[in-house]
């Protein structure tokens, strides 16, 4: 099996032939470690350091010098405009504040399809047309390389404490919303410990077990 685990500069095209393609979409352009196929139905690992993210034109190299050329599948999209700029800005607002991947051209926003997010969009005034396409989403700014067109923008890996947004989630957690970590813990929701209480403020209270004193276990264990 082909291995592929280089990837190469833009413009190495000229330099060495392309001996294939591999087509994803993007879900699976995320990922740093995939099996794929390219096609020409050749079997292909895909070993990248981890937060690359693969875009449209990419070259991949593996150990025996082959140069294979990544293609963005088209897939289920919505292409969202507005009737004016603000509108459209607002739009953005929303969809980043539920950690929506987008992607973001002139006078249009793009995402994955998704029917809640539809409804959401068409409340904000949106027009929304469902389209075939590549999804070459914005790469955030937490790291270094390339954006999807290739002039600067930033290639970065997904923050580890970040919750990204993506078509399907709340099927899969039954539409329950998630309960916070500490909420869990405690049985307390936040706010619900009356003023002047003599009780502690969450997260100033040390895990069960432990004093004050022992600073360096409860920073251990915070961790």
């Amino acid at each position: 099996m082909l291995t592929l685990h280089t990837k190469l500069p833009h413009g190495g095209a000229q330099a060495a032939p392309v001996d294939g393609r591999l087509v994803l979409p993007y879900e699976l352009r995320e990922k740093c470690r995939l099996r794929a196929k390219l096609a020409s139905g050749e079997e292909v690992a895909v070993f990248t350091v981890r937060g690359t993210v693969l875009r449209d034109g990419d070259l991949l190299s593996g150990e025996d010098g082959r140069v294979v050329l990544v293609v963005a599948a088209p897939e289920p999209t919505y292409y969202v405009t507005c009737t004016d700029p603000l509108a459209l800005l607002r739009c953005a607002f929303h969809l980043g504040n539920r950690h929506t991947q987008a992607q973001v051209g002139e006078g249009f926003l793009r995402i994955r399809a998704d029917p809640v997010l539809k409804d959401m969009l068409a409340g904000l005034g949106a027009r929304i047309d469902e389209q075939d396409a590549a999804f070459e989403p914005e790469a955030g700014a937490y790291g270094g390389g390339h954006g999807h067109h290739d002039h600067g923008h930033p290639l970065a890996p997904i923050p580890l404490r970040q919750k990204i947004h993506r078509p399907g989630d709340a099927e899969k957690n039954g539409g329950a919303k998630p309960t916070p970590d500490f909420e869990k813990i405690s049985g307390v929701k936040p706010g619900s410990v009356p003023a002047g209480s003599g009780v502690a403020p969450l997260g100033l209270l040390p895990p069960s077990g432990l004093t004050p004193d022992s600073a360096s276990d409860f920073s251990a264990v915070e961790r």
